[in-house]
């Protein structure tokens, strides 16, 4: 049971930074409307904190609070960790390949920002020593 609420977390990790990602914003919202209703019987405080990770406003302890509450409501019920472990093999499924996207997009920018601040530095270094 560990491993489905690690499973969960990551995915309520990967909702709040790429919710804002149009391929894969249905996705998301599904599993989170999921989880309120099946896991939490649309608990209105339980419902906020996952509105906020739609949002892409939680921050750490939400998302903690969140694995822990999914943690206790999974315990002894076999029935509810199966039917979670088949959602979040779909999302997983789903999301897989356009997080990668990201994730290299990301990365590639960051290189591409890295590059171009080093090189003005270069032509500033350049422009101060002529």
């Amino acid at each position: 049971m560990n491993e489905l609420v690690q499973r969960t977390g990551t995915i309520l990790e990967q909702a709040n930074k790429y919710s804002n990602i149009s391929t894969v914003k249905g996705t998301f919202t599904g599993f989170l409307d999921w989880i309120g209703k099946k896991l939490f019987g649309n608990k209105k405080s339980t419902n906020e904190e996952l509105a906020l990770i739609e949002q892409q406003k939680a921050d750490e302890k939400i998302i903690s609070d969140l694995k822990l509450k999914i943690e206790f409501v999974l315990e002894d019920n076999e029935k509810l960790q199966k039917k979670l472990t088949e959602k979040i093999n779909k999302v997983e499924n789903k999301i897989a390949p356009r997080i990668i996207i990201e994730e290299k997009k990301e990365k590639l920018l960051n290189n591409k920002n890295h590059i171009e601040f080093s090189y003005k530095g270069l032509e500033r270094e350049k422009i101060i020593k002529e």
